[in-house]
């Protein structure tokens, strides 16, 4: 075989110049083209409304005891006041009030549910939303409990408790990015809103953070409202909740996710990099073609959009705070980015760091004297040769030397701020000098990793406990 892949490349060889390259790939996590987002001026009064005799039966007008779940993408301008995403509730006595999802003046949101004589808006979200930013946003109601949970960016960020049991059903209007006030309409939304969505059940966490860079197709089970803002005010369900404009609000091409890439010319790259690779393996080269594709990447987003059928977002370059990558990047489907990197700082300090494709500041998950789980601090990652694996969940697994007892090992990244050994010397596993074991990680977040053995590589797998052998030269059980 001739090429990049001949007889004598190694599996290693293999791995580090593909994922780069899948890591460009269009990503399921990408779903397909968002292109406009709901652009609403505060001191213009804007918001989009729709008359309860307009609703369609058993979608907005909840039951007396109806679960549901609200989401939405969301970008705040100012935070001067107290800001409504949706609503149904106006703010006269309870005997007009039922449901409002808002962003408080420091930034959490919050829900609050009336049952007709009773107001509840207990607890709000944990994180404040930075401003200029965008965010998803969702929380879902158990009517049976009388609670809700709270989600940012995918992840929980809060519970509530003690609400009402029962939701008001009254023919006041639905409104998107205002409330009802005694007299006129008040908390309106500064910013733009995007992909709102309205559920009548209670949606699980792998489904809020699953689905959230996704555009839905509107025949979902239990979507009853569904609003993706691609220059129209239309309900993308059956149900034909379609809203009206109040007082001019507009479109705009500031969206939270983007289209997928066109394939050919993310090919075309890949093809690129796999001659480079195979001409020289030097470590400046890999690391100047990673460079080069970002400089082209975005050259090519500053082209107008006639011009160019395909998106990329800038996770992290070598133009900026990273002076090398020479490893591959991996992604899971809610759009997380883990990666191996050396800081521009004259290779002194080198770590494992994630980003996302909502655009987040790129944050460590552990860098050189960081402190280790096992003792010690770390003290060298697998940046040249190896790759780390991340979950659906956003748990990150990665190889690392350190300076403790354990010396190198295996690691588990668990959010927001956990670290766990999953393998080290103190448990009897070395790995030989110079080598890098790409780990692999279930979405439950057991381990597996390859160590070389004097009889014969073994596979083991761990999760915080005494790795097991699960392939190679294994120890005999009790019994055979």
């Amino acid at each position: 075989m001739t090429g990049p892949f001949s007889a004598k490349t190694s599996l290693r060889r293999i791995l580090t110049t593909v994922v780069p390259i899948a890591f460009l790939t269009p990503s399921t996590a990408l779903g397909i083209p968002n292109t406009y987002s709901l652009d609403l001026e505060k001191d213009d009064l804007q918001y989009l409304l729709l008359n309860d005799s307009d609703i369609a039966p058993g979608t907005l007008d909840f039951s007396s005891a109806q679960n549901f779940t609200f989401e939405a993408w969301v970008k705040l301008e100012t935070a001067v006041e107290d800001q409504s995403i949706l609503s149904k509730h106006k703010v006269n006595g309870f005997t007009n009030e039922a449901y409002r999802f808002d962003i408080n003046l420091d930034r959490s949101i919050v829900l609050t549910v009336s049952d007709g004589s009773t107001n509840s808006a207990h607890g709000s979200s944990t994180t404040a939303l930075q401003l200029g930013n965008w965010h998803h946003v969702a929380v879902s109601y158990d009517a049976s409990t009388g609670t809700c949970a709270y989600y940012l960016d995918g992840t929980a960020d809060g519970t509530c408790s003690g609400y009402v049991t029962s939701i008001n059903e009254h023919d006041f209007p639905f409104l998107i990015g205002a409330q009802s006030g005694p007299v006129d309409v008040s908390r309106f939304f500064d910013g733009k809103l995007d992909e709102v969505r309205v559920w009548n059940d209670i949606r699980t966490p792998s489904e809020i953070a699953g689905n959230r860079f996704k555009e839905l197709d509107g025949s979902e089970a239990n979507l009853v409202g569904y609003w993706s803002f691609n220059n129209d005010f239309l309900d993308q369900t059956s149900y034909n909740n379609d809203l009206t404009n109040q007082n001019g609000a507009s479109f705009s091409t500031d969206v939270p996710f983007v289209p997928e890439p066109s394939t050919a010319l993310l090919l075309a790259f890949g093809l690129a990099g796999l001659a480079a690779a195979g001409r020289r393996r030097s470590r400046h080269r890999s690391a100047f073609f990673l460079v080069l594709v970002t400089l082209t990447v975005s050259l090519a987003a500053n082209l107008p959009a006639s011009a160019a059928p395909f998106s990329f977002i800038n996770i992290a370059d070598s133009r900026t705070e990273f002076g090398l990558f020479d490893s591959g990047p991996v992604i899971n489907d809610n759009g997380t980015v883990a990666f191996y990197a050396e800081k521009a700082d004259a290779g002194t300090t080198e770590g494992v760091y994630q980003g996302d494709l909502a655009g987040s500041p790129v944050s460590s998950i552990a860098e050189d004297g960081d402190p280790a789980p096992g003792g010690g601090v770390f003290s060298g990652f697998a940046v040249t040769f190896g790759f780390p694996a991340i979950n659906a969940g956003g748990r990150v697994t990665f190889h690392a030397n350190t300076t403790g007892a354990g010396g190198e090992g295996i690691f588990r990244f668990d959010p927001p701020s956990g670290m766990t050994t999953i393998a080290d010397g103190t448990d009897g596993v070395t790995f030989a000098p110079g080598t890098w074991s790409p780990p692999a990680i279930s979405d439950t977040g057991m381990v597996a990793f390859a160590v070389p053995n004097t009889g014969g590589d073994k596979i083991l797998m761990g999760d915080g406990g005494p790795p097991i052998c699960v392939a190679g030269p294994c120890p005999v059980p009790p019994g055979g």
